[in-house]
């Protein structure tokens, strides 16, 4: 009993001197960081006004690069729809009665997505004599940046 005792005393004075120290220690940060604990409202608005004029600026410059974006992947896929289409006709001697003739005989992987629409069954077909594809255009509704209007490309 003599022994527990005596290792419960040894524990105690250790929680002291421990207990004593840590608080001293943190006394001492507490005043030394006296004053200078933080930012204060008028900095944070501050912050909060610049980084809301360069927001004005910057996102009408991200929306008009993301249609730009839009348009040109447009254009580039009816380039290739239609290059396809004069492939498929020169191969063949007619013009492919779908779109989907172009992937089943392996001129076209996949075919393209409408960036506009966000689909690929939008793409508006004009029929030939013989009802085969003599061109094709957009689906999308609305116009272009230049006026002109995404069905007529």
């Amino acid at each position: 009993m003599a022994s527990g005792d005596a290792r419960l005393e040894v524990i105690k004075v250790a929680i002291e001197i421990w207990g004593l120290s840590y608080l001293r220690r943190y006394r001492r940060f507490a005043v030394q960081m006296q004053g200078q604990a933080g930012f204060t409202l008028i900095e944070l608005l501050v912050v909060m006004a610049i980084t809301a004029t360069m927001m004005t600026l910057v996102v009408p410059q991200y929306f008009s690069q993301h249609a730009k974006a839009q348009e040109t992947v447009l254009r580039y896929n009816l380039t290739i729809l239609r290059q396809m289409i004069d492939k498929y006709r020169d191969d063949r001697g007619v013009n492919p009665g779908s779109l989907s003739d172009l992937v089943t005989y392996k001129y076209l992987r996949e075919l393209p997505q409408d960036p506009i629409t966000g689909k690929r069954d939008t793409w508006q077909l004009d029929t030939d004599e013989d009802g085969g594809i003599g061109d094709v255009h957009s689906g999308a509704d609305g116009t272009a940046r230049n006026g002109t209007d995404y069905g007529s490309w």
